[in-house]
Order: structure tokens, then sequence, then C-alpha cells
């Protein structure tokens, strides 16, 4: 009784929920650039976590110790490789390729040109070739500049030269190198949290957090995420836009993240929703309780019960009058003694 229920909504104006996201960075160099250790810390509106990140840990293994424990923070996470080649000459290459698969993938093809859709098309199609082994994809930039190569699980992606390497021309990969033919020595790609050794390119892929809420990463070393701590970012649900790839898998995880916000906020309006009924339901017993009990006053039978009062009352009666008179008959006694 006399219980006050409050509840609260989120402001649901499509500028103030969508999509938080905080984006890991990616980098490219040569052995001695590889991803360092850190101590990778994701604070989410269920809580914090901190993960123990080794060197040369892959963007695809990092998701999926962040997913592994979603349930703990509310941070989810995913991973993806991507970075553009170019070639300083047109002609014949050969090279190595290791992302998904355990040994390198050696792979030659031909350009007839450094620019365009007919020029590097022989790069794209070797690449393409042997994606079912290596995981790595390819295709022209957009500007036709060079070849974007992109491994869409977040596998670390290595390139290096073959022995005797014969190519017509530098490939470059980000910061690092591939250097044209010179009858160098081999290379061999590394395992993953190994150092390569020799003409080796690597790349490394970027870790993209998202939630629903408000979070933030931050890093030790700097390596996963650009600053020491890193806020999370409202993409809302006014600002969606499907004009570019980028933007619909941008829009994908918006929407998602609305429809958990909505999904909660259902929950919370059900769980009122319930008190309530809970709260009708013990009135509605109360009132028909009073109701009962009305009823038996409105149904009695006044006049049985005047009589019942009056044979009450004679019997009170008779009784004090018999209390008096045994009161009497000591003092009778004492006055036939005198």
């Amino acid at each position: 009784a006399n219980q006050t229920i409050q509840t609260t909504t989120s402001n649901f104006r499509t500028a103030q929920y969508g999509n938080y996201r905080v984006e890991g960075v990616a980098s490219t160099g040569t052995s001695t650039q590889r991803i360092a250790g850190e101590n990778l810390t994701v604070s989410g509106s269920l809580g914090s976590m901190t993960f123990d990140i080794e060197a040369g840990t892959s963007a695809k293994k990092i998701a999926e110790m962040v997913n592994a424990k979603s349930d703990q923070t509310g941070v989810k996470a995913f991973a993806s490789t991507e970075q553009q080649i170019n070639f300083s000459n047109a002609g014949a290459y050969v090279i190595n390729v290791q992302s998904d698969n355990a040994e390198a993938q050696q792979i030659a093809f031909t350009i007839s040109g450094t620019e365009g859709n007919d020029g590097l098309a022989g790069a794209v199609t070797a690449f393409n070739d042997v994606a079912s082994k290596t995981g790595v994809t390819a295709r022209v930039s957009e500007d036709g500049t060079g070849v974007v190569l992109m491994n869409s699980t977040g596998n670390t992606i290595t390139l290096s030269e073959v022995a005797n390497n014969t190519n017509s021309g530098t490939i470059q990969v980000g910061d690092a190198v591939l250097p044209a033919g010179s009858g160098g020595g081999a290379a061999e790609p590394p395992a993953e949290g190994g150092a390569p050794s020799g003409a080796v390119a690597i790349i490394t892929g970027q870790v993209i957090f998202d939630s629903d809420k408000s979070f933030s990463v931050s890093g030790t070393a700097g390596m996963t995420v650009s600053d020491t701590t890193v806020a999370s970012e409202l993409n809302s649900v006014a600002n969606l836009d499907i004009s570019s790839v980028e933007g619909a898998n941008l829009a994908l995880a918006t929407v998602d993240s609305a429809l958990a916000t909505v999904s909660n906020q259902r929950a919370k309006f059900g769980a009122i929703q319930s008190r309530f009924t809970s709260t009708i339901a013990n009135l509605a017993t109360n009132a028909e309780n009073l109701t009962a009990a009305r009823s038996r006053v409105r149904d009695a039978d006044f006049a049985q019960e005047t009589a019942e009062l009056t044979r009450a009352q004679i019997l009170q009666q008779a009784g004090t009058a018999m209390l008096a008179q045994a009161n009497v008959a000591p003092q009778n006694v004492l006055s036939l003694l005198q």
C-alpha cells in the first residue's frame, strides 16, 4: 500500500542511440616492426577485463579473446586485415604469401602496368587463385594505383621474397619494401608470434570494438589502440550512410546495436508491467474481500440479532442479581449471632 513505482526510459531520438565503436590500429612493416606485446583493458557497461596480448598475436586472436569475455564486459570485437601494395615497375614477380595457411604459398604473376585494372590484373588474379588456401583476396584499389589485399578474418598477412629473387621491381607494402630481383636468399615467413627473417612485409589486422553502450579501451603499448585510453564514439541511427561498403557495414552494426537498445528497454517496460499486473491483482483481491464483508453486514437478520442481544442482557442482569443475594447471606448470619 502507498507504494510509488518509478521507471525511466532511454532517449530514443535517433541521434542519441546506435553503435558505440573504437577502431584499433593496424600496422604494416618489417620484422622489426612486428606488433609488440601489451596489456589490453576493455571497460564496458558490464565490467572491465584485461587481456595479456603476446607479441605477434593476430588481430583475429585478439578479437576472439575479447568476444570470449563479452558477457563480462558488454563489448564485442571483430577483426579484418587490409593493405594496399604498390609495384615500382611492370614485369614478372614471384613472392610468398602466408596468412590462414600454415606454410607459405608461392605465387607468380606478370603485370603490364603499375596502375589500373588492366595493368594490375595479373597480380589480382594470382592472389585470388590461392585465396582458398591463404584467406587473402585481392582487388584493384579505387584510385587504381595499387592492389588491395584483404583477409576478412583478421589473420596477419605476410609477404616475403623467394630464393633467387628475380622480381622486376620493388613492392611497397606500407612501411616495408620487398626488393627487386638481386638473387638474394630465401625469407621464411614466421609462424604466428615468431620473428621472420629476410625481406619480409608483415601486415597486421585491425581490431574493431563494438557495443550498444559507451565503453573504453586502453593498451599499455599503444599497438592495438592508438592512445593509452580510447573512449568509444557513437555512430547514431540518424547518421546512417550506406553509400559505400564501409558505410553499409557500419550501418549494419549500428542497427544491431539499436535493436539491442530497444530490446533492453522493452525488457525494463515488461518488468514494470509485471509489477503493475501484480499490484492490480492484489487490489482486486482486497476489493473482493471488502465486498464480501459488506454483504455479510447487509445480509444480517437484525430481529434475530436483537433477540440474541436482549437474551444476553437478561442473563447478565440475572447473574448480577444472584451475585448480590450471595453477598447478603453472610450478613444475615452474622446478625442472628448478635
